[in-house]
């Protein structure tokens, strides 16, 4: 859990409240901008829903860009707790990349250098000079798709195929 304020009003696809998901995805940054929009915060972002009935996380990340206030309110906040969850997964596992993937990596160059430095005063000195990069999946949106099914066939030919146990013995 990234805060316990979410707690009580972003729900997550889990079903849980205040988990990265709930912040920090496609669908969270797409349900922030309907909730600017019902405070009547302007947003260039209002053509474009009104439009097409949808948006992607490119389409708020080309508002920030433009210099919509929402738009770089809301991603301020990815970035934060992009960069909290980020710098909590260095120090349990200490990778030397991180590779992040979906919806959100549509925003491009708007997180990574942000997130960087926000990890940077994050995270503790050891580990952040450890970590080599921070970059984005060549598989975008299709990573989670990709990615657990991958896990499973991993996971399936550790533990079924070499006979090992998944519980300690």
């Amino acid at each position: 859990m990234l805060n316990q304020q979410f707690r009580r009003s972003f729900k997550c696809s889990c079903g849980g409240r205040g988990c990265l998901e709930s912040v920090a995805s496609g669908p969270a940054i797409k349900q922030r901008v309907i909730t600017e929009m019902k405070r009547c915060r302007h947003t260039l972002l209002v053509k474009i829903l009104e439009q097409k009935g949808n948006l992607e996380a490119r389409e708020v990340s080309d508002a920030a860009l433009a210099g919509d206030d929402a738009a770089n309110d809301i991603f301020e906040e990815v970035r934060y707790y992009l960069a909290v969850a980020l710098s909590s997964y260095l120090h349990i596992f200490q990778p030397t990349i991180i590779v992040l993937g979906g919806g959100v990596v549509q925003a491009g160059a708007l997180l990574l250098e942000p997130i960087r430095r926000t990890m940077k005063q994050l995270a503790i000195p050891v580990y952040f000079t450890r970590l080599e990069d921070i970059k984005f999946s060549m598989l975008g949106t299709e990573s989670g798709a990709i990615g657990a099914p991958s896990l499973i066939f991993f996971l399936v030919n550790i533990f079924i195929n070499d006979k090992r146990s998944l519980y300690a013995e």
